[in-house]
């Protein structure tokens, strides 16, 4: 999209976002959101995503290919563009991970165990009665990931 956008296209944006004093976070008030609650502006047949918008209006340019349209106030449905800068997808992920937004344990798509089976982990480790691979074999995991959660790779948001 080149930033030629027309006046009405602007004007029309702005009326779908509740504009509040410059340091407050200025909410997309339109139904059309994502499941992560962010909010989408429909334009000449295409779809953008609410808080990219906003920043491209406010800085009068295109948002470069590589970058992500971040909040500092970590409200994902956010328009002010005081609230929003550019980062690399990798500096997106450590600024939510620093800020503890990322999603721990079972709640990580990426998650093999539950938290239940990671906390019967760690007791079994904490009791010294069975090994890493023991304890392994006895649940029927990788013995990977038992190092991992004895080496606080993983799971070390639980005691």
């Amino acid at each position: 999209m080149t930033m030629e956008l027309q006046l009405e296209i602007i004007e029309r944006f702005w009326s779908r976002v509740d504009r509040g004093e410059p340091e407050e976070c200025w909410l997309w008030k339109n139904e059309y959101r994502n499941k992560a609650r962010y909010g989408y502006f429909h334009f000449n047949s295409r779809s953008m995503l609410a808080h990219r918008f906003a920043w491209m209006i406010a800085n009068q340019q295109d948002i470069p290919h590589e970058l992500c349209v971040c909040h500092t106030c970590d409200v994902g449905w956010c328009c002010n563009p005081s609230h929003l800068f550019l980062a690399t997808q990798v500096e997106n992920m450590k600024d939510k991970a620093r800020k503890g937004r990322a999603p721990k344990g079972d709640r990580n798509g990426r998650s093999k165990i539950k938290e239940e089976d990671a906390l019967e982990i760690k007791r079994l480790l904490g009791s010294g009665s069975l090994s890493q691979a023991e304890i392994a074999r006895r649940l029927g995991l990788h013995p990977n990931l038992i190092w991992q959660i004895a080496s606080g790779t993983t799971w070390r948001h639980l005691q």
